[in-house]
């Protein structure tokens, strides 16, 4: 299974689908988890955090 999480495209959207602790969670369990490039910049996760996780 693959869970992708994509980057807000609205103005003044902050929030993210996927955190990294979340994404741990899911790659533990063996899933694919694919994190669109500064998803979490708007929640105050950079990328680093989501690659430490296990996401690509």
């Amino acid at each position: 299974m693959t869970v992708g999480c994509p980057k807000e495209i609205k103005p003044q959207e902050n929030r993210v689908a996927l955190t990294p602790p979340g994404a741990a969670q899911l790659a533990r369990r063996g899933v694919k988890v694919v994190v669109e490039t500064r998803a979490g910049r708007g929640a105050d996760y950079d990328d680093e955090e989501y690659v430490k996780a296990g996401a690509e």
